[in-house]
């Protein structure tokens, strides 16, 4: 990512593009204003904000059966936990 933020500096990104979670951090590294570490750190610091802010918009917007998996659980997994919850909930129509 920091080579790739390397060769997109120079191009004029907009701002929101500079903003980037993971990139604005990686152009910071190029420029020299932080270390690939506090980088990092930060990336994973605005990832799980990102994270949290979303799952309280879906909270707020539909009605949603969330799965809890463990990390790299297989795709069979996944779809067993997927076909369990419709099996519980069923389709229902979104109302706008």
């Amino acid at each position: 990512l920091v080579e790739e933020a390397r060769a997109l500096l120079p191009l004029g990104l907009s701002a929101t593009a500079r903003q980037a979670i993971g990139y604005a951090e990686a152009f910071a590294v190029v420029r020299n204003e932080i270390s690939l570490d506090a980088a990092m750190e930060k990336t994973i610091i605005r990832t799980r904000q990102l994270a949290k802010r979303q799952m309280t918009w879906f909270r707020n917007q539909l009605r949603v059966e969330w799965i809890d998996l463990p990390p790299g659980a297989a795709i069979e997994e996944v779809a067993g936990a997927v076909m369990a919850a419709w099996g519980r909930i069923g389709a229902t129509p979104v109302v706008f």
